[in-house]
């Protein structure tokens, strides 16, 4: 007899994968928007990577930010239009999340500090927040009535060391899209945009902190943005699943595809195109992506796969999207990492994933995943936690191949 106990409460069902950040899907978009200009950098990579991996799951939702929302814009739409369900998710816990998220960020200014400091100094961190405030900014504005949540104006003013006051202004400043258009081009007062900057900067961090205690509350996973790395909490480690070698070489083929448009917003929409596609035909089980222990092979049932779901591209030349994606620099996502979250972890960290899934950790780390459909399946019912990736570089990736 199976004794399992079924979810309550607020635990979902594991139809219900988790949440991926927003951030890391505008990241992805991003990064196609920008196509063969320059290599990525290795946010972009990871970003487009597991968000192509990820939105072949029909079980992902994007987290939710405290309120207020107001519908897509820009880019993104493509997204949404696409797959509606991304948005399909309760707002019933917002306020309780806002409050704790708010009580956190009052106690920890210095962390808070320090994270920001991090973001300005490395030069990954500020690639990626050039490229956001030069494709998004004023979409991101649109969306959510302003650069910054207001309700975060004191915490943000303790953290920058700053007047409240002076915020509220730069604020409702942040609410006049034409305002930020002019930012984002170079214009206007640079001393109140750096401003705006740097509150939009804190505000995201304090947002990934929502995601976190939110994805929680819901007992549910969370993919986060690496911007966000600063305010994450130290879960530890759960177990490891990896992506199989031949669904690497399908997500490149899917990226690959895209990028043969010459039109950034064409990008963007064939990527979302080819994602839908791949994901009818694994929900279908018409394609299967499993274990090859040669590259040979993997790169054989990912062409494969490619012609099953009519990829864009002549079939003889479905190998060479492989090469469009090496001269951005491509590298691979060869796994997904799972820590769970501390709450649900009160004792040992076996018998409690064990109450979850109806089996071992050591039962799923030995497990050989048969199809594409069968690994999505087993991460969605794994003990919830924040989902981590694991990446090689191009290099490694290339002699793979090789």
């Amino acid at each position: 007899m199976n004794n399992k106990m079924k979810p309550t409460g607020n635990q979902q069902s594991s139809n219900h994968l988790g949440f991926v950040d927003s951030a890391s899907v505008h990241s992805a978009i991003s990064t196609l928007l920008i196509g063969k200009k320059r290599e990525w950098t290795s946010w972009e990579q990871q970003s487009l990577l597991e968000v192509t991996y990820l939105l072949m799951n029909g079980n992902i939702r994007l987290s939710p930010g405290p309120s207020p929302y107001f519908g897509p814009s820009g880019p993104i739409q493509h997204v949404i239009k696409r797959f509606p369900s991304l948005e399909a998710t309760s707002r019933e816990l917002d306020g309780e999340i806002g409050a704790r998220t708010r009580a956190w960020a009052a106690r920890n200014p210095a962390q808070l500090k320090n994270a920001l400091d991090g973001l300005l100094r490395e030069p990954v961190s500020r690639a990626w927040a050039e490229v956001q405030i030069e494709h998004f900014w004023s979409n991101h504005a649109e969306m959510y009535g302003s650069l910054f949540n207001q309700d975060f104006i004191p915490q943000i003013a303790r953290t920058l060391d700053c007047s409240p006051n002076d915020l509220t202004r730069v604020h409702s400043l942040s609410s006049n899209l034409a305002e930020v258009r002019l930012w984002q081009h170079g214009k206007g007062d640079k001393q109140v945009a750096e401003l705006a900057k740097l509150s939009w900067l804190i505000a995201c961090l304090i947002r990934g902190r929502y995601h976190e205690h939110l994805a929680e509350a819901r007992r549910l996973h969370l993919i986060a943005h690496p911007f966000r790395k600063g305010i994450e909490r130290d879960l530890g480690e759960g177990y490891s699943q990896a992506v199989t070698s031949s669904a690497q070489y399908f997500i490149k083929m899917i990226i690959g595809s895209a990028l043969i448009e010459r039109n950034s917003e064409r990008r963007v929409e064939q990527w979302v195109n080819n994602i839908d596609t791949a994901r009818r035909a694994i929900t279908l089980g018409t394609v299967q992506l499993g274990h090859a222990v040669l590259a040979s092979d993997a790169e054989r049932i990912a062409a494969e796969a490619a012609k099953t779901i009519h990829l864009p591209c002549a079939a003889r030349f479905i190998p060479r999207l492989l090469d469009y994606t090496v001269s951005v620099g491509l590298g691979s996502l060869v796994a997904v990492t799972l820590s769970p979250w501390l709450a649900l972890l009160p004792a040992a960290a076996p018998p409690t994933y064990r109450y979850f899934r109806g089996t071992g950790i050591g039962d799923d780390g030995t497990r050989m995943v048969l199809s594409t459909k069968a690994q999505f399946s087993a991460l969605g019912r794994a003990v919830p936690g924040r989902i981590e990736r694991k990446m090689v570089a191009a290099e490694k990736a290339i002699e793979s191949r090789e």
